[in-house]
């Protein structure tokens, strides 16, 4: 599982797959949002805590200000000594009435099917690349059904 920053008519989803520091702002950030005058060169910095193995606790997540305009959670003032942050708090930066996130907990699933053990081991690889701690459930089907149409 990771958190999830979904901006303001979903517009755009951000990932913070793992454990660090995530700058907002105009240049230079690991999340741009160029085209809001009201967002500063280095508007906020979401930070994420470390989840450990237990993959169903949440790592922790806070945020610090170090805008002119402000960051508020839940209308509240963001500080530069920062805030925590909880599911489904909503993040306005600076003051435009269409700058908002929300923060989501979403799972990270990964599914293999009748693959080779050096084909799975590959992919573990890549997801300890990018720092995640996914749940890994292998399983077998018995019987496949050849399926007529599309598949949504």
């Amino acid at each position: 599982r990771m958190w999830l920053l979904v901006f303001a008519g979903g517009k755009a989803n951000f990932y913070l797959p793992r454990a660090g520091e995530y700058t907002i702002g105009r240049k230079g950030c690991q999340i741009l949002l160029e085209d809001d005058k009201s967002i500063s060169r280095k508007h906020c910095t979401i930070i994420v805590g470390e989840s450990g193995v237990d993959t169903k606790l949440r790592a922790s997540v806070h945020v610090k200000d170090s805008s002119k305009f402000g960051t508020k959670v839940n209308t509240v003032s963001c500080t530069a000594e920062g805030m925590e942050l909880s599911e489904k708090d909503i993040l306005q930066l600076g003051v435009s009435a269409d700058c908002f996130f929300q923060l989501l907990w979403k799972p990270f699933v990964v599914c293999f099917s009748t693959i080779s053990q050096e084909y799975k081991n590959r992919c573990k690889k890549k997801i300890d690349e990018f720092g995640m701690n996914p749940q890994i459930y292998y399983g077998y089907i018995g019987r496949l059904r050849k399926v007529k149409g599309n598949i949504r």
